[in-house]
Formats: structure tokens, C-alpha cells, sequence
């Protein structure tokens, strides 16, 4: 889980399904920076294992999604989509942007579950 040192009402979380785990993306706005945990059994609080710390993201504002290669879907500050993937730690652009953004982020579970 995130350092308890920052302050909750400042993290945006998402819940989504990484790798077939339930994932939580925590995103601090102040240091820009993301942390991805894992939950390894439903209803023990202290399986949440810390995957990554994805730091000094400055363009990325939010998660919209994850898919099974390791791949998370965000919306830049900008309006853009933008694809992280875990592997390589290294952000794509995807080429969309304003209201194309919003239909093909609507589409993303099609677009990164493909095989």
C-alpha cells in the first residue's frame, strides 16, 4: 500500500483488474507520482503488495484503465491518451485526443484485452 506519511484526502485511487489481480492505481497529485499494489486475498487487508512506484509523471492526470500485458490506460493534463506500459516503463501516445479520447477510453477494455 502507499506511504502513510501522505495525507488520504490528497490520492486519487482507482480499483481495476491487473494481470487477473484486483489492482489498486494510487495517484499523489503533489509528487506526481503513482503507486500500484496488488490485493492477494479478498478481505485481508495486509496482502495488498506494492507492485511499482511510477514516479514524476508530471503530464499524467489520471488512471482510466488496465489490461492483462501489463499495459495502464491514463488521460494526460492535456486531454490525450496516453498507454503506460509496466515492463518497460515507458509511455505511448496513443494519437487521441479531446472528444476521440473520451469515446476510445470508453472502448478500452476492447482495445487492451486483445490478444
Amino acid at each position: 500500500m502507499p506511504d502513510d506519511s501522505f495525507d488520504l484526502g490528497l490520492v486519487e485511487s482507482h480499483l481495476v483488474m491487473l494481470n487477473g489481480y484486483i489492482a489498486l492505481i494510487s495517484y499523489y497529485g503533489e509528487t506526481a507520482t503513482f503507486y500500484i499494489s496488488i490485493l492477494g486475498e479478498i478481505g485481508v487487508k495486509e496482502s495488498w503488495t506494492k507492485l511499482f512506484i511510477v514516479g514524476s509523471l508530471s503530464t499524467v492526470e489520471r488512471p482510466i484503465g488496465a489490461g492483462k500485458k501489463g499495459n495502464i490506460l491514463f488521460m494526460t493534463k492535456d486531454d490525450e491518451l496516453v498507454c503506460f506500459d509496466l515492463g518497460t516503463q515507458k509511455i505511448v501516445e496513443l494519437g487521441f485526443e479531446g472528444d476521440m479520447c473520451q469515446m476510445v477510453s470508453g472502448m478500452y477494455p476492447t482495445l487492451l484485452y486483445s490478444p
